[in-house]
């Protein structure tokens, strides 16, 4: 009972310490299973994740989501259990530790004229 109300109390007070950075809308390199961008896999990506899945915590802009999602499958309590795995020194494969550097957005084009693909 004691480490519930231990758990709770750190719960509350992370946003009023700063732990939990402001979502960035632009996109960039970051890590997967990083969920709140510091720079460090660690428990406290997986609370954040947690807050997220129980509605105590907003990601409108969907960067906690993109960087804690393991399985490209949506943010879920899977991505949580993985990242505790990886934590706790089980290495099973997936994605966590990965750098992600997503592709800038397309720019529109004038009519008529085609788009530029990378190759």
């Amino acid at each position: 009972m004691k480490r519930i109300a231990i758990l709770i109390c750190i719960l509350c007070l992370m946003p009023a310490l700063g732990m939990i950075p402001a979502a960035n809308a632009a996109q960039q390199t970051y890590t997967v299973g990083d969920a709140d961008g510091n720079g460090i896999i660690d428990v406290r990506d997986v609370t954040l994740i947690q807050r997220i899945l129980a509605e105590l915590v907003s990601d409108e802009a969907g960067t906690i989501s993109q960087r804690g999602d393991i399985d490209e499958d949506g943010l879920n309590i899977d991505d949580a259990t993985q990242i505790q795995r990886y934590i706790t020194g089980y290495r099973d494969g997936n994605r966590i530790g990965t750098q992600i550097n997503p592709e800038p957005a397309q720019q529109p084009t004038e009519e008529g004229e085609m788009p530029k693909i990378r190759v």
